[in-house]
């Protein structure tokens, strides 16, 4: 089978076309000219270069291809909303009107468990209520969603979204790797000591849901939450992946309303002074793992089938194995 995915050179993108190629099938992908290419290094994808802003590339990308994962997007905690919408609403809008043009068998949009707010609670499913936070990521990612709804009522496009909780795994620079170094440089606190539930979803799971959601019958027009379905808190998480790491499971704790309030003064002052990396601690981190933040995967498992195959523990252990092999490359 032919299959693209948009961003195949990030974490998400890259796990999923290892995954796809060990099934045997062909995999393309798109990447930027600026794009870091070292997770694809060993693995023969085909690559087209270009924007998802361009509307002729998109279609030639996607010609002849069977079923595409829309991976690519502005993922982060900080930064401008605007460029958010550009990437994360108008990209998308492209990449489906590109796909019905190019008559794709199935279109899997990977957005994420932060349309639903991080506002604390556990068990939510695809049919709560959405409140939401102020978060450009979220706010984009759930306008997003509400379109290729709408857009697949109109068009009959085949459509499934996808909406994974807190990814980690393998090749994950965004969250494992500066999560494992401040562990290692005693840089971390919990919130509330911890208390919190979160919501850990291992790479390798996840790239076996988007397959379910792309070739099941039953994903059609519908939108899935995908986690590993456990009932953890951020202290146990972490005590997991210490004794992993051979550190010290970090001793300090602060309030989450104290941690609040420095988040919207650091904030504060970074907008002031128009600095454009993050801040080394920000609302949505705050809130991420300092209220409950977790998921129910009832609806997928019932109607695609899905069960976790690996556990948190081996999930763990192979991430923190390829972070000090990642480490020891490094140097």
């Amino acid at each position: 089978m032919n299959i693209f995915i948009t961003g195949i050179n990030g974490f998400i993108g890259s796990s999923l076309a290892r995954f796809l190629l060990k099934m045997g099938h062909h995999v393309s992908g798109s990447v930027r000219k600026t794009s870091d290419l070292s997770f694809l290094d060993d693995l023969p994808v085909n690559l087209f270069t270009g924007d998802i802003g361009a509307k002729q590339f998109l279609f030639d990308c996607f010609k002849g291809q069977s079923i595409v994962f829309h991976v690519a997007a502005l993922a982060s905690d900080w930064g401008v909303y605007q460029k958010f919408y550009e990437i994360n609403v108008d990209g998308t809008k492209n990449v489906a009107r590109a796909a019905l043009k190019a008559g794709i068998d199935r279109l899997v949009f990977i957005s994420s468990t932060a349309v639903y707010g991080l506002i604390g609670y556990r068990y939510r499913s695809e049919n709560d209520v959405r409140p939401i936070r102020n978060f450009a990521y979220a706010v984009t990612k759930r306008k997003a969603e509400d379109w290729l709804n709408r857009f697949s009522l109109e068009t009959k496009l085949p459509i499934t979204i996808i909406q994974p909780a807190n990814v980690f795994g393998p090749y994950d620079r965004t969250f494992f790797i500066k999560f494992a170094d401040a562990l290692k440089k005693r840089m971390m606190m919990f919130i509330n000591d911890g208390k919190a539930w979160t919501c850990p979803t291992y790479i390798e799971n996840l790239t076996e849901a988007l397959w379910l959601a792309a070739t099941k019958k039953e994903a059609i027009g519908e939108t899935f939450i995908i986690s590993d379905g456990l009932e953890i808190n951020w202290r146990k998480f972490i005590t997991k992946i210490c004794q992993k790491l051979e550190v010290k499971v970090p001793r300090i704790s602060i309030g989450f309303q104290f941690a609040y309030a420095l988040a919207i003064l650091m904030e504060g002052i970074y907008r002031i002074f128009n600095i454009k990396e993050a801040p080394p601690i920000t609302r949505y981190r705050i809130c991420n793992a300092g209220v409950d933040y977790h998921f129910s995967i009832e609806k997928v498992k019932t109607v695609l089938g899905y069960s976790p195959r690996i556990g948190i523990d081996e999930a763990i252990r192979r991430s923190v194995q390829w972070y000090k092999n990642h480490k020891q490359e490094s140097r």
